[in-house]
């Protein structure tokens, strides 16, 4: 949570110095001609390349005095956007009325309206890009404190005094009964220690505070195991604990030590990528596919009465509940005779299947051969519930009767392709495709996504 803020604010610095510089390339480009930039600022300076130097030296701190490396994590786009034109307006009068005090009449009105109009430009690009970035990359972080005393009052005071987190409190667990649903500053007691697997099973939690004295030592190392179990990231208020399968690291937490276990993947910069690559893929493959989705939408409603999209509730990132969009493949009242169908299930495990399912339409048989039933789910990746590459989508039933060391894969988001799509499919049993979807978590970074994407045409086109 903290590096994720941290790492956003080095960033920007950087992000603008390049801003600045490929604005007045460019601008000069255009007002006088490739390859002469260094007109440009001839007025100021005889030294061009010292003139943007110096610009670049006013204009960071100038940045940084307005708020401009204080954006809140759970800042709007529409916020960001006003903030940054607003900026940018000022630092424009403030140069604009620098050169007319110190009577500055070789340097280019015009190529001053390029330059500026480039940097405002690239500018709101790149912030409302980092802003959609942090959005897809991860949502508000939801967080259960556990021990409600001193040390858990500590963590609770900071993650409030420090909104620039997106941390919301779903509560404390304590073992005193006098503590039971009592308020604590602004979280509530919501349970008690040994009820940490229903509490993440019962609400959205991405992350764990444990902040119990050093002396239950045995405790922590069991609600260490439990929260690690399901995938999710353990904060320790001490130096006690030892990880099976994720990372320890000790962070310092506005002053407070913590030993941070994480067991799933966290290379920030990577993850942000990820989301970034998610979202412009996304959009332009709906683009293309656009006239291909017309046709098949036109051919479902000539084959069968009922919409040309199915909505189904599926479980998301950390329990997350959304609604997975594909085309239908069945008939309209499939849903309802899933019941009736039950005992011919032919997978193993919460998942049902039938090879021959009577549910499937002739042309539901043909998009489901060929994934082009799945397409609708580039919506929900632009709504950030998935991911182009990822664990399957689970349905709430399914997630019902997994094993606590099987909720593991509801720690990454849920994807329209992974390795279990490009590893035999659907003739895969229930285990493997738990087993692919884990390695796939331990194991992740960007070139096994692209591998994967790469994978899933041709696996796609074997069903044509």
């Amino acid at each position: 949570m903290r590096r994720r803020y941290n790492l956003w604010r080095q960033i920007q610095p950087v992000a603008d110095i390049l801003v600045t510089w490929a604005s007045a390339f460019v601008a000069a480009n255009l007002r006088f001609g490739p390859g002469s930039w260094q007109s440009a600022w001839r007025g100021v300076l005889s030294d061009p390349l010292l003139s943007l130097v110096l610009y670049t030296l006013l204009r960071i701190p100038f940045l940084y005095v307005n708020g401009a490396y204080r954006t809140r994590l759970r800042s709007t786009v529409w916020t960001v956007v006003l903030m940054t034109i607003r900026t940018e307006a000022i630092f424009f009068a403030v140069v604009l009325g620098a050169l007319t005090v110190l009577k500055v009449v070789g340097l280019s009105r015009l190529f001053l309206l390029w330059f500026f109009a480039l940097q405002t430009a690239l500018t709101l690009a790149l912030r409302v890009s980092l802003r959609l970035s942090t959005r897809l990359g991860r949502a508000g972080t939801s967080v259960v404190i556990i021990g409600a005393g001193k040390r858990g009052q500590m963590v609770l005071e900071r993650l409030v005094n420090h909104r620039e987190l997106g941390a919301t409190i779903v509560g404390f667990l304590d073992d005193d009964p006098a503590l039971d649903g009592q308020g604590i500053g602004r979280a509530r007691v919501i349970g008690t220690l040994g009820q940490l697997a229903e509490i993440i099973h019962r609400h959205v939690v991405d992350e764990v505070f444990i902040a119990l004295p050093p002396d239950r030592v045995e405790e922590v190392r069991q609600l260490a195991a439990v929260a690690e179990n399901e995938g999710k990231t353990v904060h320790i208020v001490a130096d006690i604990v030892r990880p099976r399968f994720g990372q320890a690291y000790v962070v310092d937490f506005m002053g407070l030590p913590l030993l941070t276990v994480i067991s799933t993947p966290h290379a920030t910069l990577a993850l942000l990528l990820k989301a970034a690559e998610d979202y412009l893929i996304a959009v332009v493959a709906l683009i293309v596919a656009l006239p291909l989705m017309g046709l098949v939408a036109l051919a479902i409603k000539l084959e069968s009465s009922g919409p040309v999209f199915f909505m189904q509730t599926r479980v998301g990132l950390h329990g997350r509940l959304f609604s997975l969009y594909k085309f239908r493949s069945m008939v309209q009242d499939a849903e309802h005779l899933r019941s009736e169908l039950a005992p011919r299930n032919e997978a193993d495990g919460p998942v049902f299947k039938i090879k021959a399912d009577p549910r499937i339409t002739r042309v539901g048989r043909w998009l489901r051969k060929t994934s082009i039933d799945e397409l609708p789910q580039l919506v929900n990746v632009l709504k950030g519930q998935m991911s182009l590459v990822g664990p399957r989508p689970a349905l709430p039933d399914e997630v019902a009767q997994y094993s606590p060391w099987q909720r593991r894969r509801l720690s990454m988001k849920p994807g329209i392709t992974g390795l279990w799509q490009v590893s035999g499919r659907n003739d895969l049993p229930f285990s493997e495709w738990v087993r692919l979807d884990l390695d796939y978590i331990d194991h992740w970074s960007l070139a096994a996504d692209i591998d994967i994407l790469l994978r899933t045409i041709p696996a796609a086109f074997k069903g044509m």
